[in-house]
């Protein structure tokens, strides 16, 4: 009868890079620990590296970087010949590099959003010409957007003419190409992590930032590239709710009315101003503020523009059913007594 003996389990120090908070830790800890064939794993963010326990006969650590890997994080089987002294020193190197790179693309992406920001002062004017002709103290609530739309773009406009007179459509279109290669060439390892963390079930930092980013980027693609979209442009009686991001007050009012329909309007705010402002700019037969409930019998029911004609409820129900006769009356002579 023969017995085979099982290996011993050895234990590996494994340099690990890319991990910026607990969640990087904990979620490069757990893809180690469902590995087969690891008996125990402890990463460490502060030293950057993973400590780990595995069966020789089962795992290898070849596999455990390649795990590591997987992750979205960088790993490199450690060489014998080299001490912790010198592995610490080669992984602070690595980090400063990761620093002074993440902070060349800082200071470029942050030049490239001054650009778009005065490129877009335009489209900003003359959005806010749309309501009540010209821009309004009360229109727009952020104190930088007030002085950028009432001091910044017109000396913009006094300084570059020019700018002001280029079509919104080209515009529209520079700013998405700028923001899609900022988006691509600095944001482009958090998208990365952030993907490699949902297939593998984790999100950390990268992925609050893919998703931040990537929602807000994808509603500028659709308001870009599809403005007249159905679903912007359609009663559309369904569970389905569409989002669109906005700067001013004039910009989501002329949104709003940028429709054929107009059955009910809503809008939250809690300024009394604003409350009149735009429920008299709102297309809308119906206009709620700050609630959704309009139905009621004691309150008239319809829409305009292509939403209906008349009204349902209330005493303004009644006209649908009446007749309105005029009658002229002349030439009457009075009676002799």
């Amino acid at each position: 009868m023969s017995v085979e003996l099982a290996s011993a389990p050895q234990k590996i120090t494994i340099p690990v890079s890319g991990m910026t908070c607990a969640a990087c830790q904990a979620g490069v800890q757990k893809a180690l620990q469902r590995t087969p064939g690891v008996v125990d794993a402890s990463v460490n963010l502060m030293m950057g590296n993973a400590a780990v326990t595995y069966q020789p006969g089962v795992t290898s650590p070849e596999a455990l970087v390649e795990t590591i890997r997987d992750v979205g994080y960088g790993a490199e089987i450690p060489r014998p010949e080299r001490t912790a002294f010198a592995e610490q020193e080669e992984s602070d190197r690595a980090q400063e590099e990761e620093y002074r790179e993440l902070r060349r693309k800082a200071i470029a992406s942050g030049a490239i959003g001054a650009l778009v920001m005065l490129l877009s002062m335009p489209l900003m004017v003359a959005g806010a010409n749309l309501f009540h002709g010209g821009v309004h103290g009360g229109a727009v609530a952020d104190p930088f957007m007030r002085w950028a739309m009432q001091s910044l773009s017109p000396a913009l406009e006094r300084a570059f003419p020019w700018l002001y007179a280029i079509d919104p459509a080209v515009l529209s279109w520079t700013l998405l190409v700028l923001t899609a290669g900022v988006m691509v060439w600095a944001g482009r390892q958090f998208y990365i992590r952030a993907w490699t963390g949902l297939r593998h079930h984790t999100a950390d930092m990268s992925t609050l930032i893919a998703v931040g980013n990537g929602a807000a980027f994808l509603y500028s693609v659709v308001a870009t590239v599809a403005p007249e979209m159905r679903l912007f442009n359609e009663e559309t009686f369904g569970p389905v709710v569409p989002l669109s991001t906005f700067n001013t007050e004039a910009e989501v009012v002329a949104l709003a009315n940028a429709t054929p329909f107009g059955l009910a309007a809503y809008f939250y705010t809690r300024d009394a101003s604003r409350i009149w402002r735009v429920g008299a700019a709102l297309e809308a037969g119906l206009v709620g503020v700050n609630d959704f409930a309009l139905s009621s019998e004691v309150a008239p029911f319809g829409g305009v523009k292509a939403s209906g004609y008349g009204r349902e409820g209330s005493k303004y129900g009644l006209d649908e059913y009446l007749q309105t006769k005029y009658l002229l009356q002349g030439n009457l002579q009075a009676r002799s007594a």
